[in-house]
């Protein structure tokens, strides 16, 4: 993996990656010692990694996303990837964006594009959920400057159609919410994972390019779903405990954002026999901890949108922050068709075409839009 061994040299000091010589060596003597990896707990071990490594979902900058403000303003440094489809793409981009499948990023990364070189990479989806999904799983594999787009090109410009969180902004279900505690009383053992693989960072890779393989959208769940067979889910509430208590779903239990989900905590208060719906504000911060779940063993799927697509007026009303399209969504410039001017760029789905960093124009400086409506 040889840009991620360029990455580890750059960013190394002060990054919260999972270093590839570091991860194995570690990895390999527990393994080696325990014998082959059918005697071991995969699962125990890869989240023993995880913690011992600097315990990514709980970190400070958790689920590693950047605004299109920060985007504009940097774009010079910067790498965008827009994982959208191809007709999306071509209808309206940002200018040097690369339009890449997102089940080839892993490849794209490694083979194609000059990681290191960037002060960012950043990767643009339609609402910053999927992209939070992916994000995740490439930050746990060892990519310790890639960003998501919050609330990817719905936030980024109006002129982007159809957009697709304002489609999906609703109240439908603000009559039913509950303000009572529900109390978790029960634990249980982690999942179990079987790759087959020796030493725990060879588990975390097997796993992350299984869930590539499998892709986010079979894992977004659509909240009618799970009102409507709310028993067969375990439902988390990923907010604080106080905004918890002002209304969330019938049945879901309170996780606190970069805390609960550590070992010692809740995360073994979670059902191995259930699947498990997280819900945020947004969608994006749940997208990444379903991608976390997922790594884990865990059945996890992200509840699409978040509680904007369930209680917006409620969440404005009563926790102050909720979509705001006057606030959220920037005025930004795209591009149309295969027209990077940028960087050298241009569509990459399954093609050998190589992206290196080029000479770049100043970006149009715009007015700062607020970063409310996050979870």
């Amino acid at each position: 993996m040889k840009q991620f061994k360029q990455l580890v040299i750059l960013v190394i000091a002060g990054s919260l990656l999972l270093s590839t010589s570091c991860g194995n060596k570690k990895a390999d003597n527990s393994s080696a010692a325990k014998g082959n990896s059918d005697n071991i707990n995969e699962t125990s071990e890869l989240l023993d990694f995880i913690s011992k490594s600097g315990d990514i979902i709980n970190s400070e900058n958790f689920p590693f996303a950047i605004t299109a403000d920060e985007v504009n303003e940097e774009m010079a440094d910067n790498m965008v990837v827009d994982i959208r489809d191809t007709n999306a793409y071509l209808a309206g981009h940002i200018d040097g964006a690369v339009n890449v499948d997102a089940k080839e990023l892993p490849a794209f990364l490694e083979n194609k594009a000059n990681v290191a070189s960037y002060n960012k990479v950043v990767i643009a989806c339609n609402s910053g959920q999927s992209s939070s999904y992916y994000v995740t799983l490439l930050r746990m594999s060892g990519y310790a400057n890639i960003y998501s787009l919050r609330f990817g090109m719905a936030g980024w410009s109006s002129k982007i159609s159809p957009n697709k969180i304002l489609e999906n902004l609703s109240n439908k279900y603000a009559g039913i919410l509950e303000t009572r505690t529900n109390v978790i009383d029960k634990k249980y053992d982690l999942p179990i994972i079987q790759t087959g693989q020796t030493g725990a960072y060879s588990i975390m890779l097997s796993r992350v390019k299984s869930l590539f393989e499998e892709g986010y959208d079979k894992y977004r769940l659509k909240v009618d779903t799970l009102v409507q067979h709310a028993d067969n889910y375990f439902i988390i509430n990923y907010w604080s405990e106080s905004d918890y208590t002002k209304g969330h779903l019938p049945g879901a239990y309170q996780f606190t954002p970069k805390q609960s989900l550590k070992k010692d905590q809740l995360l073994t208060s979670m059902p191995t026999d259930k699947a498990i719906a997280v819900y945020c504000s947004n969608g994006q911060q749940s997208a990444a901890v379903t991608a976390y779940l997922r790594l884990l063993g865990y059945n996890a799927f992200n509840v699409a949108f978040g509680a904007n697509g369930f209680m917006h007026n409620y969440m404005q009303a009563n926790l102050g922050r909720s979509f705001i399209p006057s606030e959220n969504i920037a005025d930004y410039p795209t591009v149309e068709g295969k027209k990077p001017s940028l960087q050298t760029a241009t569509v990459i789905n399954n093609t050998k075409e190589t992206v290196e960093k080029g000479t770049k124009t100043a970006p149009v400086k715009k007015k700062q839009k607020s970063s409310g409506g996050g979870c």
